[in-house]
């Protein structure tokens, strides 16, 4: 959860915050928003799917060093349509 927060800070800081002031409802209401897309950052060995979602939002270059490797591209694919339901793109 901890690794969106680097591509959904507001809302992670939300959830958190929902939380802290017993609001669990609201939490759990921004949590299923996203919850496709937290599992997403994990389609791959972190930090793979959360650098090349950071560099389609403009944060970073998806430039990875070894022993990384670029995301699949079906997995790239899958996390780009995700980012674009949500609006992130």
């Amino acid at each position: 959860f901890s690794v969106a927060s680097n591509i959904v800070p507001a809302e992670t800081a939300s959830i958190v915050s929902a939380c802290m002031n017993n609001d669990y409802k609201t939490a759990q209401d921004i949590f299923e928003k996203y919850k496709a897309l937290f599992a997403a950052l994990f389609y791959e060995v972190n930090p793979i799917p959360v650098k090349y979602a950071a560099s389609r939002l403009g944060i970073c270059k998806n430039i990875l060093r070894m022993p990384l490797t670029p995301m699949s591209e079906e997995k790239a694919q899958k996390l780009e349509g995700l980012m674009k339901e949500l609006n992130l793109i």
